[in-house]
């Protein structure tokens, strides 16, 4: 393609290899090779893309981890509250403390499974879900409540970031 700057003629080439995975054109300019980056408002909109898909992984990767961590901790929660009802643990806490911890720590694995199906399976609710998730892990201190802020403030800005993925 010949494309006129001022006086001399300038060939600008599509180059192979290298140059075109890069999106670098080279331009032939009297027994001159300039390389001419290709940037402009399309490249400018894949990157947005793709940093809002790596705040989609990745918040879906802490819910995926927080979860089986409260799984995990639920499961060892119910073994202490057994060790020490059977009197072989003593523990300075009330005895009904215990099971309650285990069982809000299944409800929020609960809940977080829900949510990253629905993410998953894209399904209409997920907007309301994922808003829901993250206030309710606010109170989790402290895994819980960097999850929801992170939620709060990368993912879940009107549902717009969720478009993107």
């Amino acid at each position: 393609m010949m494309v006129r700057n001022g006086s001399p003629s300038v060939r600008v080439h599509s180059a192979f290899g290298f140059f075109a995975r890069h999106n670098v054109q080279i331009a032939l300019v009297s027994d001159c090779v300039t390389f001419m980056p290709r940037s402009g408002p399309i490249l400018q909109r894949q990157n947005e893309k793709r940093i809002m898909i790596n705040h989609i992984r990745i918040y879906s990767s802490a819910l995926a981890t927080l979860a089986v961590v409260a799984a995990l901790s639920s499961g060892f929660l119910l073994f202490l509250a057994g060790a020490s009802a059977g009197g072989s643990l003593d523990i300075n806490l009330p005895t009904w403390s215990l099971p309650w911890v285990a069982v809000i720590n299944f409800a929020y694995a609960v809940a977080i499974i829900v949510t990253l199906c629905s993410r998953r399976l894209e399904a209409e609710c997920r907007h309301r879900l994922t808003r829901l998730l993250n206030w309710a892990l606010l109170p989790a201190f402290p895994g819980g409540t960097l999850v929801g802020i992170y939620g709060l403030w990368k993912v879940d800005d009107d549902g717009s970031s969720d478009h993107a993925a």
